[in-house]
């Protein structure tokens, strides 16, 4: 087993959000003792952003046993599927976009890397990420 971890599941534990701490701290600790934590690259830049030292960035990674891996081609046409399918949907039902491609690489990073990913955001990973099982930290 490997497990994906969402930005927002890092951000968390780091700026901290009183709201979700615990769950996402508890829930990752869960994980780290059970299987290898990954990031791909959209998460290593988003998470990276909070850190004015890169050295203590990777610090943070090592001390959380987090490793970075590289997309691929599988994921990021995996992602581009679900874009466009995505995007397909909201012409025709006239929605307003909410969702950024970045959103789509996480996801598919996730699902070709690891199967499991652990996000709070779990409608829309369900909904364009089927064979993702997602962890929901407030579990």
């Amino acid at each position: 087993m490997i497990v994906a971890v969402d930005t927002n599941i890092l951000l968390d534990i780091l700026i901290p959000n009183p709201s979700f701490l615990e769950s996402s701290r508890r829930t990752l600790n869960q994980y780290v003792e059970k299987a290898p934590l990954i990031i791909g690259e959209v998460v290593y830049a988003e998470l990276a952003a909070q850190f004015d030292d890169e050295l203590l960035f990777k610090t943070f990674l090592v001390s959380t046993g987090i490793r970075q891996v590289p997309s691929g081609n599988g994921a990021l046409w995996t992602a581009s599927r679900s874009w466009k399918r995505y995007n397909e949907h909201k012409k025709r039902k006239f929605l307003q976009s909410r969702r950024v491609l970045a959103d789509f690489l996480v996801g598919a990073h996730a699902a070709v890397h690891a199967g499991n990913l652990i996000t709070r955001d779990q409608g829309f990973y369900r909904t364009y990420f089927q064979n993702l099982k997602i962890i929901d930290p407030g579990r």
